[in-house]
């Protein structure tokens, strides 16, 4: 028997392989696998087979067919009697296991799972389908699972049985209300041996009442195989010849009929389908937005959006419009700043212009894309499953039908695919900046190399793409190479500001419908915010008819998000108030960071479900509910308002319990989310932050908290950056104390990480440094090697996101921009000489010191290597240039296991303080243009 923690989470094995061959070999090594690992278990299970199961796409889960629709576990009985009505013939031996395994026989949901004992069905089954995209083959231990399951044989082992062996009833055991039915699937062998079933020597899984899919509730009695870059031709000409066909699979008329469309190459025209599932998703969504209350829609991302006469049309429609008309350039990248009306832009655009209507057009949101899980197509063809067709009938005689219509439908992919490539469907990407804020942007470059595959420049029908996303993170992206800088293949429409003349005008007429004969009185400051981000445009059009509705005391952004929800409690009678409201959605927008996901659903959510329900179902939402069942926040910038508020609390309650202390760190988060803490803090500067944290950096007892604290505190500091000469003092001080801090010993408390981001405050603090490094990322134009630059190594660039500790291909932080003669050497030393700080010599020494203490490592954490890397970055700007110090900088130049970014580093400190470097191969000087610059190549 199988018992396992609940805390403890098992992986089962995963290969990935490229040909058949391959294949071959794995399925041999994964066999023993199981075998042992059963063995190692305990199970009594002697001379049975493994089976197998084969998917056509990777990311298809272990889930019988009934619980693959929403409604599936409620109608089983009724689906079950209902079959028994209406089939005319007889069932086989006439007892409720044989009209189950007929309805499954005839591909009527069930909560039966079809498993073979020959891995050439399973093969036959992954690779023959028009949607074949990452197939891959699933392998089961039976008795593995039947342990776990806790169900035995007749022999009293745990081999799969006759189900009659086991004495359960189906309708007395599944179909009962008293909820106890087994709660775990368990492996069972047919009693009926039906053609087919023979054929494909069929074997069963069947689920219990716990819904979840093999690979959560048993996975290890799994394994997995899955094909990359395999050539499908070949492996499907392989099975050919092993007699593996549609007829040997199926040998009834079904199967007679598959088999000669294969033979003579008949293919499905799974356009119409595409096109009339597309046709119904904008139709449905239309009229749900339309409706204030309406809560369930099929496209993702674009719930909140104004489509009524309150919309302000956008120039950039007609842009738009004439790139679409323009065959030459397949991409258009619509950017723009956080809030500022992107996705409204093109929803209108799809609902309002009738040149969109007559092509279909799919919108995807990005923010829930996973490159490496799924190909793009693949994952925008799941998020098409589901859609009706057509509206269900309500006839008697179709009763069964409407049960089980409630998905359309596999979508091809491949179909889908060829659509998107010759121009028949508009493909909008929405949300770039969230994938690069998620999932990082390697990501982001994956995506874009698939993209590119569909560009063929000989031909003349091009794709038709639009990727919306926030202007600094489409400014990282280098000029050349990709698709979105290539000004030969993609237009850039950039949304500007509104009117405040026009927003004016539209809700003074919203104004008086609802109170005649007033005027309103609206400030030019909240004007401007609305000109600069339409989101709240939406929201002051339901505000202004609110008694509570303070307009007029507006002042920033956060003023406008913190009437919106106080209106959402409000709306609820949380009486607790705003504070508390904001604490749980603290706790929320936390989760969705340390998952790496900005959806949650009702397990996630955990005691914070009801909260989240009440400020969905509202006339002033704070989160979405999307038709998967899963909950985001109505807008990035009110996830980041909220973030930005429980951040200020944390900085004003050190001692206490916040996202500061329980997130590691929010290096990734947007800049967006500082803008708003600036708006919060005292007189918008850090300052008192810093003063009331004084000099005692113990502001709590426990270790992980107390880096969790430090860490965000300075990410902040630094993100702020300070103009009072008495506190900048003080956070140099905190920040040197911090790095200092012993690695070992009893005074060991400051962790790699919490040193790397103190080293990074400093580089930031000082005189050179931009004044606010947040509004300079979201401002600054970054290349990839612009003239009169110098670009230098750093750790975690604002907007990225990395899965690990990696500084990346190229520099990610522009160091310098200088027009007094720069990359000239004198001209740099001048100027620094003239930023120079007081304590120029002595952070200089605290840097070097903790480079030269690291340095001695042969192996070193990878918290460490980035130590190093910020630290070595830090000293570009503090480097004091005194004889013992260019000594020890040599001397660390010598060190062999220093990293490349590191060396790099001390070069450039040496190079832009006038200092001769040492001989090196991988770092010259040399003279391009007549300008000296410094060329350092990477071993």
């Amino acid at each position: 028997m199988i018992e396992c923690k609940e805390d403890e989470k098992i992986e089962f094995p995963l290969k990935k392989v490229n040909t058949f061959v391959e294949f071959l070999s794995v399925i041999t090594e994964m066999k023993e696998a199981l075998e042992k690992k059963a063995e190692e278990l305990g199970v009594n299970y002697i001379g049975a087979d493994i089976w197998y199961r084969g998917h056509a796409r990777k990311n298809f889960t272990l889930t019988p067919s009934l619980f693959r629709f929403i409604c599936g576990p409620e109608i089983e009985k009724d689906l079950f009697q209902e079959y028994k009505r209406l089939n005319k013939q007889d069932v086989k031996n006439n007892d409720d296991w044989g009209t189950l395994y007929e309805m499954q026989h005839y591909f009527v949901p069930t909560r039966l799972l079809d498993w073979t004992t020959s891995h050439l069905v399973a093969l036959y089954f992954a690779f023959n389908s028009e949607d074949s995209d990452f197939p891959c083959v699933f392998l089961l231990h039976p008795g593995i699972l039947n342990a776990k399951a806790k169900v035995r044989g007749e022999l009293n082992d745990y081999k799969p049985f006759l189900i009659h062996e086991s004495q359960y009833e189906y309708q007395r055991d599944y179909l009962n209300e008293a909820n106890d039915k087994p709660s775990l699937p368990f492996a069972i062998v047919p009693p009926l041996k039906f053609d087919r079933l023979e054929a494909q020597s069929g074997m069963f899984t069947i689920h219990g009442k716990v819904i979840e899919s093999i690979e959560i509730l048993c996975p290890e009695a799994l394994a997995k195989i899955e094909f990359h870059n395999v050539d499908k031709v070949s492996t499907i000409n392989y099975l050919k010849n092993a007699g593996t066909t549609a007829f040997s699979i199926f040998p009834d008329h079904t199967g007679l009929a598959m088999f000669l469309k294969e033979k003579f190459g008949l293919k499905p025209y799974p356009e119409k389908q595409i096109i009339t599932v597309l046709k119904n998703i904008w139709k449905h969504d239309q009229e749900e937005i339309k409706k204030e209350t309406g809560q369930t829609l099929h496209v993702q991302g674009i719930k909140g959006c104004i489509i009524d006469d309150m919309y302000i049309e956008r120039d950039e429609s007609t842009n738009l419009e004439n790139w679409l008309k323009d065959e030459s350039k397949p991409f258009a990248v619509l950017t723009g700043t956080a809030a500022s009306g992107k996705t409204n832009l093109l929803v209108n655009m799809i609902f309002k212009d009738d040149y969109y209507v007559k092509r279909p057009i799919i919108y995807y949101s990005l923010n829930s894309y996973r490159p490496h899980e799924h190909s793009i197509f693949s994952r925008i063809a799941d998020s098409l499953e589901g859609i009706p067709l057509e509206k269900p009938r309500q006839t008697t005689a179709d009763s069964l039908d409407d049960k089980t219509s409630k998905k359309s439908g596999q979508i091809s992919v491949s179909a889908l695919k060829e659509m998107v490539k010759d121009g028949r469907i508009l493909l909008i990407l929405d949300g770039l900046d969230e994938l690069a804020r998620i999932q990082g942007e390697n990501c982001v470059f994956s995506l874009e190399k698939d993209l590119n595959l569909l560009f063929e420049p000989n031909k003349l029908i091009k794709p038709k793409i639009i990727i919306a996303c926030r202007d600094h993170i489409f400014k990282r992206f280098p000029e050349k190479g990709g698709i979105m800088r290539n000004n030969n293949r993609c237009e850039h429409i950039k949304v500007e500001n509104l009117s405040t003349h026009k927003i004016k005008e539209r809700l003074q007429a919203s104004f008086c419908k609802k109170n005649p004969q007033k005027e309103l009185m609206i400030n030019n400051v909240v004007l401007e915010i609305i000109a600069a981000i339409p989101l709240f445009y939406s929201a002051l059009c339901k505000i202004l008819g609110e008694a509570n509705a303070r307009v007029s005391s507006i002042r920033t952004k956060a003023d406008l998000w913190e009437i919106w929800i106080g209106l959402s409690t409000g709306s609820y009678q949380l009486v607790k108030g705003n504070d508390y409201v904001l604490m749980i959605l603290g706790k929320v927008a936390v989760d969705m960071l340390k998952k790496r996901n900005d959806y949650l659903d009702d397990q996630s959510l955990g005691s914070n479900l009801e909260i989240v329900k009440k400020l969905t179902d509202n006339k002033f939402p704070i989160f979405v509910r999307e038709s998967n069942n899963m909950y985001r926040f109505i807008h990035q910038a009110i996830r980041e308002y909220t973030l930005a508020w429980n951040m200020k609390h944390g900085f004003e309650n050190p001692k206490n319990e916040s996202v500061l202390t329980e997130t590691a760190s929010f290096d990734y988060e947007s800049a967006e989310t500082y803008l708003y803490l600036k708006e919060l803090l005292p007189g918008n500067s850090i300052t008192t932050v810093v003063e009331k944290l004084g000099v005692d950096l113990k502001a709590m007892p426990q270790k992980k908290e107390w880096n969790n604290f430090m860490r965000n505190y300075f990410e902040a500091v630094g993100m702020f950056g300070i103009s009072d000469d008495k506190i900048l003092d003080l956070a140099i001080s905190q920040a040197k104390k911090v790095i200092e801090y012993p690695l070992s010993g009893k005074e060991h408390r400051a962790s790699f990480k919490t040193k790397f981001n103190a080293a990074r405050c400093l580089c930031r603090l000082h005189p050179t440094s931009p004044p606010v490094y947040c509004e300079h990322v979201l401002t600054y134009n970054w290349q990839e090697n612009p003239d009169g630059h110098l670009l230098v190594y750093g750790y975690a660039v604002r907007g990225f996101q990395m899965s690990k500790h990696c500084p990346g291909e190229k520099p990610p932080e522009v160091f310098f921009e200088l027009k007094i003669g720069f990359p000239d050497q004198a001209g740099i030393s001048s100027y620094l000489q003239h930023k120079k700080h007081r304590r120029q010599a002595e952070i200089s020494e605290c840097l070097i010191k903790v480079l030269e203490y690291l340095s001695v490592y042969e192996e070193l954490h990878p918290d460490g290597e980035f130590l190093k890397i910020n630290a070595s970055h830090a000293l570009i700007r503090w480097f004091d240039p005194q004889e013992p110090s260019i000594k020890r900088m040599y001397r660390l130049l010598a060190v062999k296991n220093l990293p490349w970014e590191v060396k790099a580093n001390l070069m450039l400190s040496l190079y832009i303080h006038g200092v001769v470097l040492p001989e090196k191969k991988d770092a010259v000087i040399t003279s391009t243009k007549g300008k000296n610059s410094i060329i350092l190549k990477r071993p």
